[in-house]
């Protein structure tokens, strides 16, 4: 049985190649990379980034071990100790089916400790992106980092986190304190109309470990 992690890097465009030499050199055996845009609140630097910046988001899904290790030569290697050169971050996963070094290896829930961020995914209709913004900011959210999630065809789908998004679809990725979650999440549901059905998505996942994440 091992701890499973969900890493998740946030890297300016076209160090993504950078970000899998990291880890492969950890013991990673492979990542996914999508792309999106950075945002901010009135121009200030965010958790994610510039105001309208082009990212790279890797995905890498690894033991503990191997993650923490990962993330560490990430870290040194893009200089995210200083502002604005990127963040990394891990969720805790319960189980990963597919992969098989990590086949049938269930997450060992109470050995993960909580931090005081985590991570807010809005899936909205394609558009509606820069409203959840700004209505996060408003909320208290520093910025986010805003993903695609169209189909190649206008039948086509595209699945995150086993979640089926269809075309036309927008996601966007917060990184907040604990305490202004609920802030954030509710000032979304209640402008953008979450509740109704077809209106979006919303889902919050713990973050036990973050690098590059600063404040003003």
């Amino acid at each position: 049985m091992k701890n499973l992690f969900i890493y998740i890097a946030i890297v300016n465009h076209g160090q993504d190649i950078k970000v899998i030499k990291y880890a492969h050199e950890a013991g990673v055996l492979g990542a996914t990379v999508i792309h999106g845009k950075g945002t901010s609140n009135h121009g200030l630097l965010c958790f994610l980034g510039l105001n309208e910046t082009r990212r790279d988001i890797i995905f890498i899904i690894a033991d503990k071990d191997t993650g923490d290790m990962a993330m560490e030569n990430i870290s040194n290697g893009l200089h995210m100790n200083k502002t604005n050169h990127g963040i990394i971050f891990e969720m805790p996963l319960e189980k990963v089916i597919g992969a098989k070094k990590y086949e049938n290896q269930s997450m060992i829930l109470s050995e993960v400790k909580q931090m005081e961020h985590q991570a807010i995914f809005i899936i909205v209709d394609k558009g509606n992106a820069e409203l959840v913004v700004d209505y996060a900011c408003q909320a208290g959210a520093r910025g986010g980092t805003i993903i695609n999630a169209r189909g190649a065809g206008i039948h086509e789908t595209q699945k995150i986190f086993n979640i089926q998004i269809e075309p036309e679809k927008e996601i966007v990725l917060i990184i907040a304190q604990q305490t202004q979650v609920e802030a954030i999440t509710s000032a979304i549901t209640k402008e953008l109309n979450i509740n109704d059905p077809g209106k979006g998505i919303i889902f919050v996942m713990d973050v036990t470990k973050a690098i590059g994440l600063y404040e003003e």
